[in-house]
């Protein structure tokens, strides 16, 4: 029974049933068939051999005798005994099956001549009996034989065609099942059928989906990448400043080791202050919808500075030339944590692959950060581009449309469009 869980095993057993049982019908009603031939042809001798035997009556006043070539047996009243189921028959046809008999009852019309005279005519019975001398009756074997034949080559054929037409019917599904089994796990992607039907539709479907789902294992992928490379310069920072500290303990000279500790300290402050923002990051990444029972009033002037100056002061980044246009008192209520960390991501990717000058602009309406491009470090980097898509996402939560693309002057464009609809200060 394992067979019938293909498709086009049941189908080609459908199909050879549902012949079968054509066929065996079609055999029932061409026997049932020649039987009704045979009756009408019966009908027929009988009826004209009743025409031949009233006129030759009104003739001649003589009987025939009978047809014995198909077994016609005459009988007349007065001149031969009727015997008892005969009597109680009408005029007309009936037919026996028990005795495979079929006879014609008439009334003989009156002599030429004779027509006024009233004289008692007598009843006649036509009587044909077919049990040995009709050829389906000496030939039932054969035909049942032919039919049951005829029968067989039919179903033989409806199951050649049902396998055909059901491997035909199934091309599409094993060439889709072909094609998922050979999806590389690590890259889902497939090849739509070239089908304009229900089984092109799913495959162009279900390539959507592995599409889909490819576009998320990348993301996953390049979003851990992205964590990993993030996480990499603090707790390098964190590892070198204990290594200075234990340095510290073995020095002599005690006011060079106590500035060094406290240098030690705002380091690895800054590097858990950068862990935490990566960790904050995907916390808010991972939630469907900010709450907006979170937000609060916030001064993005203030706060862009005060995050320039900050990125400013650490090491490497001194070497970029920041062209600042902050206009004051800009005003939004907001998520301080989603700002913070787009703001931050924003500006570390500034800093990170600026070649030598920032520009930074800010007022009402939005944000734009621009920078030339150090082509050599974008090279070198294996995660580039990672934190703009974090940044872009949590723009969409906060109803910010941000759009981040590469001028022809080989400039590095970030543009932040503040959302009027967002809540403001007292909402």
């Amino acid at each position: 029974m394992k067979l019938l869980n293909y498709f086009h095993h049941r189908v080609a057993v459908v199909f050879a049933a549902f012949s079968l049982f054509l066929s065996v019908a079609f055999g029932m009603f061409l026997y049932d068939s020649l039987y009704e031939v045979d009756d009408q042809v019966r009908r027929a001798l009988l009826d004209n051999f009743e025409q031949s035997f009233v006129d030759h009556y009104r003739q001649t006043g003589e009987y025939l005798s009978g047809d014995g070539a198909f077994q016609i047996r005459v009988l007349v009243s007065g001149r031969d005994p009727i015997e008892a189921p005969y009597r109680a028959l009408e005029p007309g046809y009936h037919e026996y099956y028990l005795d495979q008999e079929h006879v014609i009852s008439g009334v003989l019309p009156p002599k030429l001549g004779q027509e006024s005279v009233a004289v008692d005519v007598p009843r006649y019975l036509l009587i044909h009996n077919d049990s040995d001398s009709h050829a389906i009756n000496r030939h039932q074997d054969e035909i049942l034989l032919t039919i049951e034949l005829a029968v067989l080559g039919v179903s033989l054929l409806g199951i050649l065609i049902g396998l055909l037409l059901s491997r035909q019917l199934s091309l599409p599904v094993r060439t889709l099942k072909a094609r998922i089994d050979a999806t590389d796990p690590d890259n889902p992607s497939l090849v739509p059928l070239a089908r304009q039907d229900e089984f092109g539709d799913i495959s162009h479907a279900y390539a959507d989906t592995l599409d889909r789902v490819r576009r998320s294992l990348e993301r996953e992928r390049r979003f851990s990448g992205y964590a990993s490379h993030e996480l990499r310069t603090p707790v390098a920072v964190v590892k070198s400043s204990l290594n200075l500290w234990n340095a510290c303990q073995r020095s002599e000279d005690v006011e060079r080791a106590e500035a060094i500790r406290a240098k030690v300290i705002g380091r690895i402050s800054d590097a858990n202050q950068q862990m935490e923002e990566v960790i904050q990051t995907f916390l808010l990444l991972s939630r469907q919808q900010l709450d907006w029972d979170e937000v609060e009033a916030l001064d993005l002037s203030a706060l862009l500075s005060d995050l320039l100056e900050k990125y400013q002061a650490i090491d490497g980044y001194d070497r970029i030339r920041v062209e600042p246009r902050i206009e004051p008192g800009v005003l939004r209520q907001l998520n301080p944590k989603a700002v913070r960390l787009i703001l931050s991501t924003l500006l570390r990717n500034g800093f990170g692959y600026a070649a030598g000058t920032l520009s930074i602009a800010l007022d009402q309406h939005g944000l734009l950060l621009s920078n030339d491009i150090d082509q050599l470090r974008v090279e070198q980097s294996e995660h580039f581009g990672f934190g703009l898509e974090i940044a872009t996402q949590l723009c969409e939560q906060i109803r910010w449309r941000c759009d981040c693309r590469r001028s022809e002057q080989n400039r590095f464009i970030a543009q932040i469009l503040f959302d009027d609809s967002t809540p403001g200060p007292g909402a």
